[in-house]
């Protein structure tokens, strides 16, 4: 279980790392907006809030396990 749970906390932080560096790397969207800094920090900002609750929910799981051993 352990190291499932590792492989599955790498792959997030892979995953965030790739999708960060795209949206500051990028100079037009997909809609052909021109990247400014404010909108990159709004996108990166958007791109937060699943990962937050990623983490929120693989905390609170894991406390549970902890506490049914």
């Amino acid at each position: 279980m352990k190291k499932t749970w590792m492989i599955v906390s790498i792959v997030e932080i892979f995953v965030f790392v790739l999708l960060s560096i795209f949206i500051f790397t990028r100079k037009v969207d997909g809609s052909g907006l021109v990247q400014t800094p404010e909108v990159k920090m709004i996108t990166w900002y958007v791109l937060d809030v699943p990962f937050v609750l990623l983490v929120i929910v693989q905390v609170v799981w894991g406390i549970i396990i902890k506490k049914q051993r």
